[in-house]
């Protein structure tokens, strides 16, 4: 890995984060809290811009947030996307289940995309970026997640293609944008009745190994970081080898038969 640059969450919120392979060049020209700016130098030499995007879920905020992708857009003139949390919807048919979302919002986002001349990159599905809900019943799912991009973007990479990937460990799903076109179809589950309520047994199921995971780490460990949320199966483990190592009996001494190293048939008891 070459190279990597991140903007801390406020609270659990609006973590942003870019890594990129030794082969590509990216330059930092601006980030805050919900943008990070980079200018990419792609073949022959040629620019775009590639922004990562956070809107808060709170809709007071949204105003505050489209002005932003305005000054962003007044910063420079390359070709650019823009990528990630815009947590809203363009239209009706791309959320189900939930409090219906309100006509006034949803105009404000298609016409700040209208304005900057951004046009939406589409997806492969499946269609929704969230999914959530204990059930079938109450299950919702949106497209809150989105690429967008102005028209020389697309006339400089023509081959693009957007994916919507599964996920198993989170509401979110991941999303995947290929430059060249290459990625190849593969099937998803539908959306389904019965498929949804397999997708969400599995997903809880999953999650209770994790957990059940890290405590029994923390209890090996001795320590109680779980009360602060770090989810951080590697230093439970770390701190569990390190005391075990501390724990392990390497020799035995007696006056009679004097030290006998780790290994014999003595000192095999113990470990």
């Amino acid at each position: 890995m070459q190279g990597m640059f991140g903007v801390d969450a406020n609270g659990r919120n609006g973590d942003l984060g870019m890594l990129w392979k030794e082969e590509v060049r990216l330059d930092l020209l601006s980030f805050s809290r919900y943008n990070i700016d980079m200018r990419m130098t792609y073949q022959e030499g040629k620019m775009w811009r590639l922004i990562e995007f956070y809107r808060e879920p709170d809709a007071r905020e949204r105003h505050q947030a489209w002005s932003m992708l305005w000054r962003l857009a007044s910063n420079n003139s390359l070709p650019w996307i823009c990528l990630r949390g815009f947590n809203e919807i363009l239209w009706v048919n791309e959320k189900e289940g939930g409090n219906a979302r309100l006509e006034g919002q949803m105009r404000a986002f298609r016409n700040t995309l209208i304005e900057l001349g951004f046009y939406d990159l589409g997806y492969t599905v499946p269609k929704f970026t969230l999914k959530c809900g204990q059930n079938a019943e109450n299950a919702i799912g949106e497209r809150l997640d989105w690429a967008v991009a102005c028209s020389d973007w697309g006339k400089m990479l023509p081959n693009y293609l957007v994916r919507h990937l599964a996920s198993l460990v989170s509401d979110y799903c991941p999303r995947m944008v290929d430059t060249m076109g290459k990625l190849e179809e593969i099937n998803h589950l539908d959306n389904s009745q019965d498929e949804l309520e397999k997708e969400l047994d599995i997903k809880r199921m999953l999650n209770k190994l994790l957990e059940h995971e890290e405590v029994t780490w923390m209890q090996r460990s001795r320590e109680n970081w779980l009360r602060s949320g770090d989810k951080n199966t590697k230093f439970f483990h770390a701190q569990a080898t390190q005391r075990s190592r501390a724990n392990r009996i390497n020799g035995l001494k007696d006056e009679a038969r004097g030290r006998e190293e780790s290994g014999s048939s003595s000192c095999k008891i113990f470990h």
